[in-house]
């Protein structure tokens, strides 16, 4: 792929390091300036009581630190999925093989699936009567993210500046990784739909809607620009 021969050893590009430098900025400020809301934020994953706690707080999504951490998942999946494409000889506009812009197509995707769950998210709204649900299913599912993106941090940087013959073991990790906490979220979205007793049917309408919807609308924009 001639995308690869920017880096003999690795796949590194110069306008990499400043995803990092940009990364680590926004990580800091946020310890810096919410570091209670930050590991509250990252013990919710893991801890009920910390989750339900967050829930019942203002400014859930809207808050500075939860806005900072969705865009370090952007920037940082987005860089993941880039990678990956160039490993795996993938490109997702065939027309175009220069990494940066690469990596902007996949950072559009990332946020065109986030649009589109919030957009469903409305619409799931005006047919049901519990907004106490949908607004923990979208916190979960926002809260998961923002791990996610902290989780591949380290997994790029090893995948980027190691020789190649790593490079694919890391990726691999990643996803593996990446995967193992997508089924950890939706064991965990069931257990709490089991807990707050919701009906079966709105928890089909969450799985079509939040989860099965937004994966094949992704999959088919990356088959879409790759042809």
């Amino acid at each position: 792929m001639e995308a690869i021969e920017l880096a003999k050893y690795n796949v590194s590009s110069d306008w990499m390091i400043f995803v990092f430098l940009f990364t680590f900025f926004l990580i800091a400020w946020i310890i810096n300036v919410y570091p209670k809301r930050f590991n509250r934020l990252l013990f919710s994953v893991f801890n009920n009581n910390r989750f339900f706690q967050i829930i019942r707080e203002e400014l859930v999504f809207s808050h500075r630190a939860s806005i900072v951490l969705t865009i370090i998942f952007i920037v940082q999946a987005g860089l993941f999925l880039t990678i990956s494409s160039i490993i795996f000889d993938f490109n997702v506009f065939k027309e175009n093989t220069e990494i940066l812009v690469q990596y902007g197509y996949w950072c559009l995707i990332i946020i065109s699936i986030y649009i589109l769950k919030w957009i469903l998210s409305g619409i799931f709204l005006s047919l049901i009567q519990r907004q106490d649900i949908l607004k923990i299913y979208l916190f979960l599912t926002s809260t998961f993210n923002k791990t996610i993106g902290l989780v591949l941090i380290p997994i790029t940087i090893s995948a980027i500046y190691l020789p190649l013959n790593y490079a694919s073991f890391f990726i691999k990790l990643g996803g593996a990784i990446w995967l193992i906490f997508l089924i950890y979220r939706l064991f965990k979205a069931l257990s709490i739909s089991f807990l707050l007793k919701v009906p079966r049917l709105y928890i089909i309408l969450y799985l079509c809607a939040f989860e099965i919807l937004p994966f094949i609308v992704g999959m088919k924009m990356v088959i879409f620009l790759s042809v």
